[in-house]
């Protein structure tokens, strides 16, 4: 049997109502991408290289606001970001390169003000971020395992250091 080949930038495929219900294609910056779409035409599945191809996968609210997503970040870095209802982040949850995980909670307008972490030598630490989403506050262990309270004013500079 002859195997045939079939060349095209995009595909679409549509129900008995002539609806696109599924699109594959070439997306912004010459990236694929294959997009689900429900009954009324709206994206609710993406998955898709970004344009570092790095894949993502992401979840759209009937409205067209991304909810949920995950995949690759930057280069290296993993994530799962969950959305409020109008796409701001409220968690976000990645691990490195080199294996550290985080967790970021995010307030209504999208900035990060909690952070919990493990440094390069494994050693956990909590952020408090203020509304611009600047860490002014962070409780750490260090490595010998002697806990500290570091503080920041505005400029990021360390205004108190209590051990």
């Amino acid at each position: 049997m002859e195997s045939k080949i079939i060349e095209a930038n995009g595909f679409v495929l549509k129900d008995e109502q002539g609806n696109k219900r599924v699109v594959l294609e070439m997306g912004p910056d010459d990236c694929p991408k294959l997009d689900f779409l429900d009954k009324n035409g709206h994206q609710r599945l993406s998955v898709g290289l970004t344009k570092s191809d790095e894949p993502l996968v992401s979840l759209t609210d009937e409205s067209g606001t991304n909810r949920f997503s995950f995949g690759f970040i930057n280069e290296g870095v993993q994530g799962i970001k969950m959305n409020d209802v109008n796409g701001n982040g409220a968690i976000t949850f990645t691990v490195t390169e080199d294996g550290r995980g985080r967790i970021i909670l995010h307030d209504a307008g999208g900035q990060a003000r909690i952070m919990l972490s493990l440094s390069a030598q494994g050693n956990p630490t909590v952020g408090l971020g203020d509304f611009n989403g600047k860490i002014r506050m962070a409780m750490v262990l260090s490595e010998n395992g002697q806990p500290a309270i570091i503080t920041t004013d505005e400029n990021g500079e360390i205004s108190k250091n209590l051990v």
